[in-house]
């Protein structure tokens, strides 16, 4: 006799179904195999085309390993319970300098947390354990490509990277939602700060006071976190709302973010059971990790931290273009977010179309402002006539009469030419290619260079390259004769974009006011040994940046 049962489908099942009523087609994803790092969809036909990816072999295969690994994991488990009965005394010279926690087996994963499944496309297991790339698979989609790919209904959280702000910052999104509606994010402010307490004091200031005063978001909706380093990704986690999808330019760090969210979440949730001897045995670890004695296992807890931030999270990588689709990322029972292909201007070029994979991974690594963007820091000095360039990523002309300092922010090192000239000469016909290998990033077969004007300033401004960072430039000496005065040039490789900023160092860290403390102004001679220091609120009354445009030879 057949009985007929009734089921009931929980609650949450019809309000997540009602609230994505133009997602359709991100179920019908779940529904076919995906890369687990760039999204996208996996075949295994096509060896030549997107997204081919390699079946692992039957697990009948390695049932002998898993045979091996089941004894392994017994003696494991004896090991333990002789080892938690010794003394303190005997566990230290039992351990012979070793720390206990790299000892200690892992515990058994429950059944509320199976292996991660699903698998790779070619294309990132080379890029992952290779390090090999073709620039033909990292294409990047425009603004408008990926904002019509995300659902009207579709929570917005804006990552912005810190390294060019506000150049990471396109408002041609703001043609698709207004930007009151979204939460934004900054990212990569442990390249700004020594420490989370600093960016969250004086960054948070100022990248709320910028988007409020330019375009009136409130600023609870302004974030600055550090996905690298895990700052603040926990109060980041808790506003996050359900259907949500990360946007943001390449290389603004959605995936870092979203792997070191996704990590913050599972340790949330392994907190979660009732008995109180599981969590006091996990707090027992933590505090044995946290207060390692070697240098060995600090740098071990860091390793396998970092592992369990790819293993729940997308992929991650340099190279601009990595993520291809929309990939989903369950972080609670009732909270699911989408990290989104990063977008770029249409006029913009690809760093890959005139960098190596090595270039690029270098750039990207970054460059700490705190050490080297700072007026204590140390300065390379430009005279008239000269040409500075990082890398070949632009080249700068000093005016007639101008003396210039450069403050490199940018992760290579400066070179300094005696005219454009000889810099031409050198990068594009150099003698001994060995001698110079060092100097150029930039392949002058894949580019050419373009002649720019850079608006006039005062005293110090900030040229800022989209996607790679930027120099500080200060004017030292007399002002030249306006009659007689040049304008100041920059050769850029084609198609990449810069602007002039305000030093941005004036909003996020304590410089010099010029005044001593009685508030008089002092002459820029006793600066340095009498000037109070002070942080500049921004207020939106004067122009934060300026693009650099190109002009007729």
């Amino acid at each position: 006799m057949c009985r007929r049962t009734r089921i009931v489908l929980p609650k949450r099942h019809f309000e997540t179904a009602a609230a994505l009523p133009h997602v359709s087609h991100l179920i019908a994803d779940t529904l076919v195999p995906k890369c687990t790092s760039c999204g996208i969809t996996l075949q295994k036909s096509a060896p030549e085309a997107a997204g081919y990816f390699i079946e692992p072999k039957s697990s009948t295969q390695h049932a002998s390993k898993d045979v091996q690994l089941s004894h392994a994991r017994s003696a494991d488990k004896v090991f333990e319970e002789h080892f938690g009965g010794l003394s303190a005394e005997d566990k230290a010279l039992l351990l012979n300098g070793a720390e206990e926690d790299l000892l200690v087996a892992s515990p058994p994963k429950s059944p509320s947390q199976p292996e991660r499944t699903g698998h790779q496309c070619l294309r990132c297991r080379n890029a992952y354990h290779r390090s090999s790339f073709d620039a033909s698979e990292y294409q990047v989609e425009s603004v408008n490509e990926v904002m019509q790919r995300i659902p009207v209904n579709g929570n917005l959280v804006y990552v912005v990277s810190s390294v060019d702000f506000p150049m990471s910052l396109d408002e041609q999104v703001f043609r698709h939602r207004a930007a009151k509606s979204m939460q934004f994010v900054i990212t990569k402010s442990d390249l700004f700060f020594p420490t989370n307490n600093l960016a969250s004091r004086y960054g948070l200031q100022f990248f709320q006071d910028y988007m409020y005063r330019t375009y009136g978001v409130p600023r609870n909706q302004v974030q600055v976190v550090s996905g690298k380093s895990d700052w603040n990704t926990d109060t980041f986690l808790e506003n996050i709302k359900n259907n949500t999808f990360f946007i943001g330019s390449v290389n603004s760090g959605k995936s870092t973010l979203l792997q070191s969210v996704a990590q913050v979440a599972r340790k949330q949730r392994e907190r979660l059971p009732n008995a109180r001897k599981e969590r006091a045995k996990q707090k027992q670890q933590n505090d044995i990790i946290m207060n390692a004695r070697s240098y060995a296992a600090a740098r071990e807890r860091l390793r396998l931290w970092a592992k369990a931030k790819a293993e729940n999270g997308p992929g991650a990588s340099f190279m601009p273009g990595f993520t291809r689709g929309i990939i989903p990322l369950e972080l609670s029972k009732s909270t699911t977010v989408y990290d989104v292909p990063g977008f770029s201007g249409h006029h913009s070029a690809h760093l890959y179309e005139f960098l190596s994979a090595d270039a690029i991974k270098q750039i990207q690594k970054g460059s700490l402002f705190h050490k080297n963007g700072t007026y204590l820091s140390k300065y390379y000095t430009a005279k008239e006539g000269q040409v500075v360039t990082v890398g070949g990523l632009f080249f700068l002309q000093v005016p007639r009469g101008c003396m210039f300092q450069i403050r490199n922010v940018l992760n290579h090192k400066v070179h300094i030419f005696s005219n454009m000239e000889k810099a031409m000469q050198v990068w594009k016909d150099a003698k001994d290619p060995d001698a110079i290998r060092g100097v150029f990033l930039v392949d002058h077969l894949k580019t050419d260079v373009v002649r720019h004007v850079v608006p006039p300033f005062i005293g110090s401004f900030d040229l800022v390259l989209r996607g790679l960072g930027y120099i500080n430039v200060k004017a030292t000496g007399s002002l030249p004769d306006p009659s007689a005065a040049e304008d100041l040039v920059v050769y850029l490789p084609r198609g990449v974009e810069a602007i002039s900023r305000v030093p941005i160092s004036k909003y996020i860290t304590k410089t010099l006011s010029g005044r001593d403390k009685r508030g008089n102004v002092l002459r820029k001679e006793k600066w340095v040994q009498l000037s109070t220091k002070e942080i500049k609120r921004f207020t939106g009354k004067e122009a934060f940046f300026q693009p650099i445009l190109p002009v007729e030879e």
